[in-house]
């Protein structure tokens, strides 16, 4: 994105940003703040190459999606995230600034049992 606005490839014009916000119900034109940043090009020792390169090998494999992907070089890629909304621990808002993606999230059977809708059928201690 630039002062311009995002560049649409199809049309070959710039145009407008505007982001909706899908838990206030809001659009805006102002570019979200990211939470939390994910070092996406860390070398991984599990998979034996950085994060980045293992999710480009996989979509060099979508043969049908412009020929598939070249795999990038080892190095520095962060990527910054924004986070709309989520039922945290310790606090009924995201921080300003997370260490990961589940910074705070219940991430326990019942945490995230209790995100579906409608009937409770698992609680803690129950059993």
């Amino acid at each position: 994105m630039t002062s311009k606005g995002m560049y649409d490839y199809a049309t070959g014009k710039y145009a407008p940003a505007r982001f909706y916000n899908y838990v206030t119900k809001e659009w805006t034109t102002e570019s979200p703040k990211a939470n939390v940043t994910v070092a996406e090009g860390d070398y991984s020792p599990v998979l034996g190459m950085t994060y980045l390169q293992f999710a480009r090998m996989g979509l060099g494999l979508q043969k049908s999606q412009n020929g598939g992907m070249g795999i990038p070089a080892a190095g520095r890629f962060d990527v910054g995230y924004h986070r709309y909304g989520a039922r945290l621990l310790d606090s009924a808002q995201p921080r300003e600034e997370e260490k990961g993606f589940f910074d705070g999230v219940d991430v326990s059977l019942a945490g995230m049992s209790s995100l579906a809708p409608g009937r409770v059928l698992f609680e803690a201690g129950s059993g």
